[in-house]
């Protein structure tokens, strides 16, 4: 058996998984928790609109991100 069958074999992915299922799970809840506060709560309606903007921002920020770093490796392999 090669190397690289030997490693899939001992691959630990599923463990991985639900190790960040778990921690999203557990980030929900603390989110949860802190935000029923009731001063988080009113901080957060009160700058609802540009936290959302900011988050937006920033998931295109990262999609420009993958971009720039995927599309050279795509062209590459074209030609």
């Amino acid at each position: 058996m090669t190397g690289r069958a030997r490693g899939i074999r001992d691959w630990r992915g599923p463990w991985l998984i639900f190790l960040s299922l778990a921690g999203g799970i557990a980030a929900y809840a603390i989110l949860i928790g802190i935000l029923g506060t009731r001063r988080i709560r009113t901080l957060y309606q009160r700058h609802e609109l540009a936290i959302t903007r900011m988050c937006g921002v920033m998931f295109i920020g990262f999609a420009a991100n993958a971009l720039l770093h995927a599309v050279p490796g795509l062209l590459a392999n074209k030609v």
